[in-house]
């Protein structure tokens, strides 16, 4: 599938997603997992925004650009599919709670530590500075951290590191599951092999001169495209299965995974 047939694809699926969710909305449809609903959407729409920077790069033959992006959209898969399995398999929505709450805090403190860092290594300072007096002193929403709580943060977001993720996947899944199969399994070793993108690495550039030696630029491009879009359709799919389940809601599901497949 070339460019223009991945953004004509992608158009045409998402029409049918707004309609299913507008019509969803307008009537206030029952939601099962209200906090996974909006969690999952919220991924959603971010993976929809990358890959139309990917189709952007894309159309002007920029397999740089697009490589970076499409390292960021397999670590935003994993953690929405992560998500969405774990709500679908535990049958609550835990997992979501622990996202937007211990998750966020998590990183506000780890951009906190390294801003204290450089902070430390700008002042010279010789000694590094006590990261729990400083968050106490300069942030007051977060006064009486201490060192438990950082232990409870770290415990309960451990689950969204990748090799929690991957080992959670096998699990429940291994090769019996197609979405794990055909999707998740593939792009376990690519988000490794796409990180030297990210780090500015030298890898990258050999990759990249070698797809060009071999003119394989727009094929690498066009598969990594299509990967984004079949990814951001899942995503949608969890969505709809949040809401209570019904006929209506099966009808919807089945609706959007038919036209999936016949787009791919």
């Amino acid at each position: 599938m070339d460019i223009q047939q991945s953004r004509e694809s992608f158009d045409s699926y998402m029409e049918i997603y707004r309609k299913i969710i507008d019509d969803f909305s307008t009537r206030k449809k029952e939601v099962l997992y209200p906090i996974a609903k909006e969690v999952l959407e919220k991924f959603s729409i971010n993976l929809s925004r990358i890959f139309d920077s990917m189709l952007e790069s894309g159309e002007k033959g920029n397999l740089y650009s697009c490589s970076i992006l499409y390292r960021s959209m397999i670590e935003h898969f994993f953690k929405a599919f992560y998500i969405f399995e774990k709500t679908i398999s535990d049958k609550n929505q835990d997992v979501s709670v622990s996202f937007q709450q211990h998750y966020l805090m998590s990183e506000f403190l780890a951009e906190k530590a390294g801003l204290l860092d450089m902070e430390d290594l700008q002042n010279g300072n010789l000694t590094k500075t006590d990261f729990l007096e400083f968050i106490n002193s300069k942030f007051p929403e977060f006064e009486g951290i201490d060192k438990e709580n950082q232990k409870e943060i770290s415990i309960a977001t451990r689950q969204f590191g990748l090799k929690e993720m991957i080992k959670h996947f096998h699990k429940r899944m291994q090769n019996k599951n197609y979405l794990y199969k055909n999707v998740v399994s593939q792009m376990i070793p690519e988000f490794s092999r796409f990180s030297t993108f990210t780090h500015g690495g030298m890898f990258a550039n050999a990759i990249i001169d070698t797809h060009t030696a071999q003119k394989t630029v727009s094929e690498e491009i066009a598969r990594i495209i299509e990967i984004t879009m079949i990814s951001v359709l899942l995503i949608n799919e969890s969505v709809i299965l949040m809401y209570k389940p019904d006929k209506e809601v099966a009808d919807a599901f089945i609706k959007l995974k038919n036209k999936r497949s016949e787009d791919s």
